[in-house]
Formats: structure tokens, sequence, C-alpha cells
């Protein structure tokens, strides 16, 4: 038994839920039950043959125009077209776009200003990839469809609603979505295929990027941490995992995973130490090198520039902000019922979560004698407290 939730227009606040019975032996009265019963509607249950059935009527549920949520693709159909990754585009030249269902024309395209490859070439250091990530701005906006949707972007409040999260940080949507040493993503390589790798976080990232040093070349001071710093997430060389590696033109795809069945990008495929699609040389995408790794840009180093840009067209999530709370040794310390009041209004106003911490410094606690007779003192966020 399947309870999907099918949310029928954006703005509604309830979800209709259809409950889908897979195989002969569903009871259907217990199917009934779990449907939505809402004054003047009347949502049914279906039964279905096999999984197989359930993934094509979720195909069709999801290619309807009205569904524009982010990070929703089609379930694979064997012998059948299906838009898996519809927010995959290919830069064809300069000023040519292609995505499934047609091109369009790029307007400009925005370079991060530090990007640089040839930051350290005074230090032997041929090309440097720091930064390689850029925003292609098209002349006329693209109509959502099941061939052409958005994935969801990490900080923002369509990812955190896709996580089903509130009031949620950035910094908790990286814990999320990225939560294991090795966490299981995926690429798009040049020949359309959807290839799985894991990124090698906290403790197995180190002998990840220790595979650069391969593509450093003597005599060079540049270190590591300096070749590869953390806006670099590494992916290959799993012990458990044969991963795929990319090849060159898979250059500036999403590194992306699945999380709740929405899919997330965490990165942008920036280089790799081996291209084994070139002839000559041994191993395959499949099948690479053991020292074959692969370098992708974090997007959640470069947020600041992502809302630079894309702030007037995606809401993100608020900044975390520290807030300073003072409280005096003396008997007439701030109430728990005060600070809670400058807490739910802070919430209310910013909707983030604010991180409080007890001031030691001996002059603020002593001025800290009422709550709100002295509210400027406990907070050092923007704008006057109500």
């Amino acid at each position: 038994m399947v309870a999907l939730p099918i949310i029928r227009n954006v703005v509604c606040l309830f979800a209709d839920v259809y409950v889908f019975g897979i195989g002969s032996k569903v009871k259907k009265d217990q199917l009934n039950s779990l449907a939505s019963k809402k004054r003047g509607e009347q949502h049914l249950s279906f039964v279905v043959k096999d999984y197989q059935i359930l993934g094509e009527v979720f195909n069709s549920i999801i290619s309807d125009k009205s569904v524009t949520m982010c990070g929703i693709a089609q379930e694979w159909e064997e012998y059948k077209t299906t838009l898996t990754r519809p927010w995959h585009v290919t830069v064809e030249t300069i000023n040519k776009v292609s995505l499934s269902e047609g091109r369009v024309v790029s307007e400009r395209v925005i370079m991060h200003p530090k990007y640089d490859t040839r930051a350290l070439k005074h230090r032997n250091v041929s090309e440097f990839y720091d930064y390689d990530v850029a925003l292609v701005q098209v002349t006329k906006s693209i109509p959502l469809s099941w061939k052409a949707r958005p994935i969801c972007l990490p900080c923002t409040v369509a990812a955190s609603r896709a996580m089903k999260r509130v009031n949620s940080t950035c910094q908790e949507h990286r814990k999320e979505l990225l939560p294991h040493e090795e966490t299981a993503a995926f690429f798009i390589h040049k020949n359309d295929k959807i290839k799985q790798t894991h990124i090698q976080m906290e403790s197995k990232r180190p002998s990840c990027v220790e595979k650069a040093r391969q593509t450093l070349k003597d005599p060079t001071n540049v270190t590591l941490d300096e070749y590869i710093p953390d806006r670099f997430l590494c992916t290959g060389g799993s012990t458990a995992y044969e991963d795929p590696v990319t090849c060159k033109g898979d250059s500036g795809g999403s590194l992306y995973l699945q999380k709740r069945k929405r899919y997330f990008q965490v990165g942008v495929v920036s280089w790799g130490t081996t291209n084994v699609c070139d002839a000559g040389l041994r191993g395959t995408s499949d099948h690479p090198p053991p020292d074959a790794r692969d370098f992708h840009i974090d997007l959640f180093k470069i947020m600041p520039w992502l809302k630079q840009h894309l702030g007037k067209e995606i809401q993100f999530l608020p900044e975390n902000v520290e807030v300073k709370v003072v409280r005096s040794l003396s008997s007439n310390q701030p109430s728990e019922n005060c600070l809670n009041r400058i807490s739910d209004w802070l919430s209310l106003k910013f909707g983030t979560k604010w991180i409080w911490r007890i001031s030691e410094n001996p002059s603020e606690r002593a001025g800290a004698r009422k709550c709100f007779l002295s509210r400027k003192r406990f907070r050092s966020g923007p704008g006057p407290l109500p």
C-alpha cells in the first residue's frame, strides 16, 4: 500500500492524499479509509497490478504542467522515453543552450569574479580551477513542464519544503544532504547517461584529495590545501564501490543526489585527475584507474555569490545571525518568558533559528537589569525590537 500526496495547486495549504494499492490481495475499503476526506470532495483509492504500473501512474501525475515543485523527475521506464533529469541542459556555444524541449539563446554568462586559471601560474601550476562556476542568463523564461523543471538548490525555501523541514538553516541543509563520510551522488555523462559516484567527506576527504598531487608538476611550492581548497567536493575511489569518473565535456554539469524522492544539486562538475575518455588511456568512465578522482565546486561554499545574482528569482534562506543575550548575576535577571518573547519575535521577523549565547562581559551583565527596558542590549541583529 502506497500513499501519495498530490499538490493540486501551489497555493493549497493542505495536500490531497490518494492511496494506491499494489497487487490482487488489496482490501479496497482499507485503502479508501486512508484517502483524503474533505468536505464536498471525494478522493478514491486505486489498485494497480505492480510497481511498474505505479511508476507509470506517477510519471503521468508529474507530467502535469501545474506541478512546479523543484527536484521532481519521471521514473525510468524501460523502452519508453522518460525525462529523468529535466534540469539538465547543454551549453552548445557561448550563446546557445540546449534543453530536452529545444534551444534557447543566452543573453550573458556571469563568471565568478575570483575564477582565474592562471592564479598559480607563477608557482608552476599551469591551470587552477578554484571558483570554476558560471551562471547563464537566457533571453526569455523557460516554461516549466515535465521536460523542463528546476532541480532543488540547497539553502532555499523550496529545498526546505522538499526536505519537509520548517525554519531550517543552510547548515542544517548541508547536514541533511551530506550526512556521511561517503555520500552517494550522481552526474550526467556526456553520452547522456546518469552515473553514480560517492562524495568523500570528513576523514575520507584527505585521501581523495591526495590523488590530485599527481597533476602537479615539479618544482612547485603549492600545497594541496591551496590547490584543492574546501570549495571542492572530491568524488571517486570508494572502497566498497567502483565509482565512475567524469570525462572532458561533462564539466559544468550538476553533481546531485536524491533525498525523499526529490533531487538536490550540491556541486558543479569541474575537473578530474584522469581523462579516461581520451583514446589510448587505460580504463573507461565506468572502470577508471584506481587513482582517478573528480573535483566539483561545492555550492554551499559559493552561496553569497549565488544569492547576489539569483536572489530576485529564488527565495533563499536568511543568514544565521548570532544574537547575544546579556544576563545579570543579580536577582533582576531577564526572565525566561522575556527571552522567549524576543526569540519568538526574531523567528517571526527573520524566519530562522537564532543562536543564543550568554555574555561574560561584566559591564553587559550589570546593564541587563530588565529585559524590555534594556532590550536593545539583548540583541545584535538588525532592526529595533517591538
